[in-house]
Order: C-alpha cells, then structure tokens, then sequence
C-alpha cells in the first residue's frame, strides 16, 4: 500500500476513505474482499476508530459492506449487476458526451486535454489509482461540460459502483479503456454531438465487452 501523507485541512476519517479507496482503484482490495482494520491503521499511522470512520464514509457511498461483529469488506458487484451498471451507464455518457460537445467552453477542452495526459502518464507508469482518479475527473468534466445539473447527481453512484467492477480489469483493459476516450475529446472540442455520443456509446459497449470476456476466463478458472 502506497501510504500519501494527509493534506492539510482533510479531517482524518476522510483521509483513511481516501486511503482505502486508493488501494481499491489500485486493486490491492478486490470486490468482496475482507479490508485488514489493524494493519490499515498501523500503515497509516492512525488509531482504529478513524479507520472505522472512514470505512463508514465509504460504506455511504457504496464501495464498503461493514456487518457488525464480522467487519468490513469490499462491495461486490456480481456479473447481472455489472452488465446492468455498464448498459446504464452507456445512456447516460452517450448524452452527456453530445451535451458537452454543444455546450462545451474553450476552459472545458483544456481541462479534459490535461486529465487525459495526466491519465496516459499514469497509465504508463502502472499506477493504477492514479489512473482512475483521472478516469473519475475525465467523466465528471464531461458531466459539468453538458450543462445539465441532474448529471452530477445521477452518475455519482454510477461512478462508484464502476469503480468496483474496473478494479478487477484495469490492468488488462487499461489501455484500451483510456486510449478510447481521446476521440471523445476530439469530438467534443470539434463541437460535433453526434459523433461524440457515437464515440461515447461504443466505448462503453466495448468495455461492456471486455468485462464479459474477463469474468468468462475468471470462472473458467474456477
């Protein structure tokens, strides 16, 4: 586990969610897995109860399943539920993606040309959170760009949940996943929407795909 140090001004529960949800993106933790209280403590440096707050914190947003008595785990995302998430998702990013590419500012292309750099260079350096907190701010920037307020709101969750399922195959899918978002930007800057949400839908089918194949081998390992 890569321990960061707490920046200033972010409350300790906060920081061991943080922390935790690090190790998750970087799949250090996978779905369904038990998450060590203890030995996370003694790594970052903290007491039990701030990593029970944190755990809480993750809990709310849907990435940590905590039974009392039994602990916390990773939430698991099983096969129907991912084909579900990825099928929803493929609506939303579709028209996000036109909307932005209609109501996108010359500060919005910007922004998303920098994350994607930022996300090819974490991806070639194999730090694997880093790449999905770029994954995370690519898409949010999307979201703000299309100009509808309910977005937000709505793909938040979406995220998490995604979040989950990516931890299982960034290493395999990586580069294809991150290399399809570039004509994405390109399409958005061009102020072309139907091209983006074009772009946008097969990207999501492709990755839809991707995680079919993956959990096809997982199982016929078992």
């Amino acid at each position: 586990m890569l321990v960061h140090s707490r920046p200033a001004g972010i409350p300790l529960r906060q920081f061991v969610a943080d922390s935790i949800r690090w190790m998750i993106n970087a799949g250090e933790l996978l779905p369904g897995a038990r998450i060590p209280e203890e030995q996370i403590a003694a790594e970052l440096g903290v007491s039990r109860n701030p990593v029970r707050e944190g755990l809480r914190i993750l809990e709310g947003i849907g990435l940590v399943e905590v039974t009392p008595q039994k602990g916390a785990r990773v939430a698991s995302l099983d096969a129907a539920r991912a084909v579900e998430l990825i099928e929803m998702r493929t609506v939303l990013e579709s028209y996000a993606s036109e909307q932005a590419a209609i109501h996108r500012t010359d500060d919005d292309v910007a922004l998303l040309r920098r994350i994607y750099a930022a996300g090819a260079a974490a991806l070639a350096g194999n730090c694997l959170a880093d790449v999905a907190e770029n994954h995370t701010r690519l898409h949010d920037t999307i979201h703000r760009a299309a100009g509808n307020s309910y977005l937000p709101f709505l793909m938040t969750p979406l995220g998490v949940q995604t979040e989950l399922l990516q931890s299982l195959g960034r290493r395999s899918v990586g580069q294809m996943d991150w290399a399809e978002h570039l004509p994405i930007v390109d399409a958005i800057e061009d102020r072309d929407p139907a091209l983006a949400r074009k772009l946008a839908e097969h990207h999501l089918v492709n990755l839809l795909s991707a995680f079919r194949d993956l959990a096809a081998r997982a199982a016929a390992s078992r």
